[in-house]
């Protein structure tokens, strides 16, 4: 027969089983040396749906063959390829704020200015895509890194 497979919240489509075979769906494994506390999103790379969720606690996700963006907060890592049975390591970096101005807010922001989270003492830290960014250091103006 011809069946769809739900897969976390997607569909493996048109599934076809014949007599005496075997048939095998090989996903592939999307793993984070590194993720977010408070979540990262696994968004279709084309539609923008969330499929699937990983946070610091469950840092892999078996994935159906595709491509997808993944969130760090507003922050996005695109086009991350994931091919059947291969694992795929994201491997984010991680913004400490070590600050003498307790309590002080720090906008981080990406290179078009639009901000994508922040960082104070209570929450020094947050994990981000590859890239380059601004911190907002008060009177002085952004630090770029």
């Amino acid at each position: 027969g011809i069946y769809n497979v739900t897969f976390n919240k997607d569909v493996w489509k048109s599934v076809v089983v014949e007599a005496d075979k075997e048939t095998v769906l090989e996903p592939g494994l999307l793993r984070f040396a590194r993720a977010s506390g408070s979540g990262n999103n696994i968004l279709d790379a084309e539609t923008g749906e969330k499929r699937a969720y990983a946070h610091s606690r469950a840092t892999q996700v078996a994935l159906i063959p595709s491509t997808y963006t993944i969130t760090f907060g507003k922050a996005e890592w695109r086009d991350i390829e994931i091919k059947p049975g291969e694992v795929t390591v994201l491997k984010p970096g991680k913004l400490i704020l070590k600050d003498s101005e307790k309590q002080k807010y720090r906008a981080i922001y990406n290179q078009a200015g639009e901000k994508l989270g922040s960082v104070d003492s209570s929450n020094n830290e947050r994990l981000l895509p590859p890239g380059r960014y601004s911190l907002d250091v008060g009177e002085i103006g952004r630090a770029h890194f």
